[in-house]
C-alpha cells in the first residue's frame, strides 16, 4: 500500500538578513553596551534593558508588563481586526494607568473565564474582543496551519536552537483552556490568540514570570513573543563574548513554528497568510510568497519593494509623524526611561551614578498610544503573485 504524498506548502517565507547584534555588543565597555543594547530595537526595548540587566547582575530590572500590555493591545484592537475586516478600534481609555478600563476592553463586565467552558459562554457573547477570537477561530479549520506539539521551551532547550515552543504560549501551559482548544483544533491561530488574551491577564494581576538568571553572565526574560535569552561574558570591563537567542530565533528555525504552520495551511486559504504572520509575530522581516506555478526559483529573492514584509514597526521623532521601518533595524531612538536608566546606573562596575537625573520628556510611541484613539493598522493585498503588507501613516485623535 503505498503512503499518499503530502501536498507542499502552499507559502514559503523568505527571512530577511538580521542586524549583526552581538558584533556591535562584543568590545564595548559594559556600561556602554547595556547602554547600546536597548537603542537598537524600537519596540522591545524593556525587555533588551531588563535581559541586560539580569545578565549583569544589577539589582534594579526594568518592567516588562507596559511593553507587553501594549504589544498585545494592539494585536486585538487594531492588526487583527484589520485583518479580519472588522474594523480598528481605539485602545482602551488610559491603558497605561487603568487596569479595569482594560479588563472591561478585553472581557466585558464578567471578568476572566476560569474554565473551557466558561471560554466558550465568552466567546458566543460578543463581549469585549470575543469577536476577534471567534473571526480567527472561523477563518481556519481545525488542524488548520498548526504546529505539531513540539516541547515547550526550557532554559536548556532555548539555548540549542532547535524546533521548540517558544511562544506566548508557554507561559500558560497548565491553562485548561488552551489544553481543550489544543486537543479540538491543535495549535494553530486560534490557540496562539487565546494564548495571548490569557498573557493579557497575567499583566494586569502582575503574574508573569520573573526573569532569572541561570547562571552569572546569562539571563532569560518573559518578552512579548515568548522567553527571549542573552548572554553577557564580560572581562576587564569589556564585553568579551555575546549569545542572544530570541522568540523569533525559535519561532523560524527549520522544522519550527513558521515551517510547520505554512505547511498544514489549505492552499485554498492561502490568503490568510497575512493574518497567520501576524498572528505568529515574527520580530524580523519575514515575506511569504506562494510556492506554486509562476512562483519563484529557490534561491531567489523577492525584488526589493515588491514585497511588503512582516516586521515594521512605528518610528517617530520629536514633532514629525509616524513612519515605517524594517522592525530590527538599527535606529537611533534614544531610552530615557527612568526605569531603565536606574537599572543600566546599578550595573557592577558601570560607572554611572546610581541617581541619575529625571529624563527630558519626549515622544515615545507608549505615551502616544495612550492618547491615540485610532491606529491605521496594516494593510495586505495580492501584488502579482505575492502576498505583500504594509503599514500606512498613524493618525491620532482624541480618546472616544
Amino acid at each position: 500500500m503505498t503512503a499518499a504524498a503530502i501536498p507542499p506548502a502552499p507559502l514559503r517565507a523568505w527571512i530577511a538578513p538580521q542586524l549583526p547584534v552581538a558584533s556591535l555588543l562584543v568590545g564595548q565597555p559594559v556600561a556602554r553596551a547595556a547602554m547600546l543594547l536597548p537603542r537598537l530595537f524600537n519596540l522591545c526595548q524593556a525587555a533588551q534593558a531588563q535581559a541586560v540587566a539580569v545578565a549583569l547582575g544589577a539589582k534594579a530590572v526594568p518592567d516588562l508588563g507596559a511593553e507587553i500590555l501594549r504589544d498585545h493591545l494592539l494585536k486585538f484592537f487594531v492588526t487583527w481586526p484589520e485583518h479580519l475586516g472588522l474594523g480598528s478600534r481605539a485602545l482602551p481609555k488610559d491603558w497605561t494607568t487603568d487596569k479595569g478600563s482594560v479588563r472591561r476592553a478585553l472581557l466585558g463586565a464578567s471578568g476572566e473565564p476560569a474554565t473551557l467552558d466558561d471560554f466558550a459562554g465568552f466567546l458566543s457573547s460578543g463581549r469585549g474582543v470575543a469577536p476577534v477570537l471567534q473571526a480567527i477561530e472561523n477563518h481556519f479549520a481545525p488542524f488548520e496551519a498548526v504546529s505539531g506539539p513540539l516541547p515547550f521551551v526550557t532554559p536548556q532547550t532555548l539555548w540549542r536552537r532547535i524546533p521548540v515552543e517558544n511562544s506566548i504560549a508557554t507561559r500558560h501551559a497548565t491553562s485548561p483552556i488552551l489544553a481543550g482548544i489544543e486537543a479540538r483544533r491543535g495549535r494553530g491561530p486560534f490557540w496562539r490568540a487565546v494564548a495571548r488574551l490569557l498573557d493579557l491577564a497575567a499583566v494586569l494581576d502582575a503574574a508573569l514570570p520573573a526573569p532569572f538568571s541561570p547562571e552569572p553572565g546569562l539571563a532569560m526574560v518573559p518578552a512579548s513573543r515568548g522567553a527571549y535569552g542573552l548572554r553577557l561574558i564580560v572581562r576587564d570591563g569589556i564585553v568579551a563574548e555575546c549569545e542572544r537567542v530570541t522568540p523569533t530565533d525559535s519561532l523560524l528555525a527549520p522544522g519550527g513554528v513558521l515551517e510547520q504552520s505554512l505547511g498544514s495551511l489549505d492552499a485554498a486559504h492561502a490568503g490568510l497568510g497575512p493574518l497567520l504572520l501576524d498572528i505568529l509575530d515574527p520580530c524580523a522581516p519575514v515575506t511569504l510568497e506562494p510556492t506554486g506555478q509562476g512562483a519563484q526559483a529557490p534561491g531567489q529573492s523577492p525584488e526589493d519593494g515588491a514585497a511588503a514584509t512582516r516586521g515594521l514597526v512605528l518610528l517617530r521623532t520629536e514633532g514629525a509623524p509616524f513612519a515605517s521601518a524594517p522592525r530590527g533595524a538599527a535606529v537611533s531612538d534614544d531610552d530615557n526611561s527612568a526605569a531603565t536608566q536606574t537599572a543600566l546606573a546599578s550595573l557592577p562596575g558601570s560607572g554611572l551614578p546610581g541617581n541619575l537625573p529625571e529624563p527630558t520628556p519626549r515622544s515615545a510611541v507608549p505615551g502616544e498610544l495612550a492618547h491615540s484613539s485610532r491606529l491605521v493598522a496594516p494593510s495586505q493585498h495580492i501584488e502579482g503573485q505575492r502576498i505583500s503588507r504594509s503599514v500606512p501613516a498613524v493618525t491620532e485623535a482624541d480618546d472616544a
